[in-house]
């Protein structure tokens, strides 16, 4: 049994490294967040994704005349508490962790880590948006929205930033190093 394990282990010794490393720096860059919170949150939450999407529904449909007060955004007809948690940082985390347990090297983690914030904030922001429009025209599907569809879609979405980014940058650099 013994042999088993150690020829396991010695066969996939790369991606046990990758696995213990991810959830390492997973745990850390979470810890960090949460221990951070109170002093990130105004920024994070209220400036980045609560008056952004403000912004945006007021563009898209002026006559909402949305606005924010604290984290929630408001209007005449509706309104949505955008709270911890709502930021996307946790799809981010995921990223994070998984670009820097990645064998690349520092420009392309950057690369990654740069474009992979970017694509997240996007999407958070189109999800908040979204949500906002289902507070006002179909309540009772919010929940639904909120817990499983908009957070399962944020996950997903980590996901395939990473894998586009682990075959088209990270994957160069392997092939690159072999020549």
């Amino acid at each position: 049994m013994n042999q088993r394990i150690n020829s396991f282990i010695t066969l996939h010794k790369p991606e046990l490294r990758f696995l213990v490393m991810f959830f390492v720096l997973f745990l850390l860059i979470q810890t960090i967040h949460y221990a951070t919170r109170s002093w990130t949150e105004p920024f994070l939450v209220t400036m980045l994704h609560v008056q952004a999407s403000s912004k945006i529904i007021n563009i898209l449909t002026p006559q909402e005349a949305s606005y924010v007060q604290y984290k929630v955004i408001r209007s005449d007809s509706a309104g949505i508490l955008v709270d911890d948690g709502c930021d996307g940082v946790e799809a981010f985390i995921l990223i994070l962790a998984a670009i820097c347990a990645f064998p690349a090297g520092p420009w392309r983690k950057t690369v990654g880590i740069v474009g992979g914030l970017g694509v997240v904030y996007f999407f958070n922001l189109a999800r908040i948006v979204c949500l906002y429009y289902i507070s006002k025209y179909h309540e009772d599907a919010f929940d639904v929205m909120h817990i499983y569809v908009g957070q399962t879609i944020m996950v997903i979405i980590g996901l395939i930033i990473f894998i586009f980014w682990a075959i088209k940058f990270a994957g160069n650099e392997q092939n690159h190093s072999k020549k």
